[in-house]
């Protein structure tokens, strides 16, 4: 049964293009507001010790945590108020890219934290300074998150992993002005390249779900994929991330986990219309079907 597209944004043309595309872009924060948070940033992160893709809630306590949320969502309750509807709020973090040029990271769903079959999560990813391809904006695989949902965990080997090369060549660069946000599904394939700059690339999230769904989360133990209830802001603690999961199990999934070859991502590009009759990537796709 194909999913019935809530009213999620306000914006019935951006609603449209978040449940269609698998995201839209929002003016989101005033220049006052992303200052204040990137004020909190700095006042709560020292910057000697952000390496990798750096998440705030990684690397913190969960009472510092749950302060750094409640800050964050003071000032983007608001705006979340204003653009969106028949949502949940649950919670805010920072996502940080340092300056070096080899920490490119690969293309990747997030974490199925709702049931799926009837309801959606989402991620708003609010820029604090300009992004660009020099210092690490997000790429997106427009549609990609109607291809595989899945189950998907860090426990739980990645649809995309035997095919990122591939999956990049297919991939649309965001460029944000500061304060503006992308708003994705979770399950939307998204990257970034380096931060080749020689600031701090710092981003403040905020993960919102549909109104009616209750929180979930699932992982890989002994090659079975569980899924259980989950409280909010679990799936932020460290103890997220191992399994089995400390909490009461529902059910052992028949989800079977595998991962997309080059001619399968080919056809789902060529359904979903991201290559074109005479196109680069056409020729691309000819190529490598000629070799499967």
């Amino acid at each position: 049964m194909e999913f019935q597209h809530e009213q999620i944004v306000k914006d019935p043309k951006q609603n449209q293009a978040l449940f269609e595309r698998g995201y839209c872009i929002l003016p989101f924060l005033t220049p006052a507001e992303v200052k204040e948070l990137t004020s909190l940033f700095h006042a709560n992160h020292s910057q000697e010790n952000i390496q990798g893709l750096y998440v705030s809630s990684h690397a913190k306590s969960w009472e510092e945590l749950n302060r750094i949320s409640e800050q964050i969502g003071s000032t983007v309750s608001p705006h979340i108020d204003k653009h969106f509807q028949n949502i949940k709020k649950i919670g805010g973090t920072f996502i940080v890219k340092p300056t070096d040029e080899n920490n490119r990271l690969e293309p990747h769903q997030d974490w199925r934290i709702v049931d799926e079959d009837q309801y959606r999560s989402f991620t708003i990813w609010i820029a604090l300074q300009d992004t660009n391809d020099y210092n690490g904006c997000m790429y997106v695989l427009p549609t990609s998150q109607n291809w595989i949902r899945g189950f998907r965990h860090i426990t739980i080997p990645s649809v995309y992993g035997k095919v990122y090369e591939l999956s990049w060549k297919y991939m649309t660069p965001v460029h944000l002005k500061a304060g503006e946000a992308i708003v994705f599904d979770q399950a939307l394939v998204h990257a970034s390249k380096a931060n080749q700059s020689s600031s701090l690339r710092i981003a403040a999230t905020n993960t919102i779900i549909s109104k009616n769904a209750s929180m979930r989360i699932c992982c890989n133990h002994n090659g079975v994929v569980e899924e259980y209830e989950c409280p909010p802001g679990f799936y932020i603690k460290p103890e997220s991330t191992k399994a089995p999961l400390p909490l009461n199990k529902l059910r052992d999934t028949d989800f079977k986990m595998t991962q997309l070859d080059e001619a399968t991502f080919i056809a789902f590009a060529k359904k979903n219309g991201l290559i074109k009759p005479g196109s680069i990537h056409s020729k691309i796709s000819k190529f490598i079907s000629k070799w499967m």
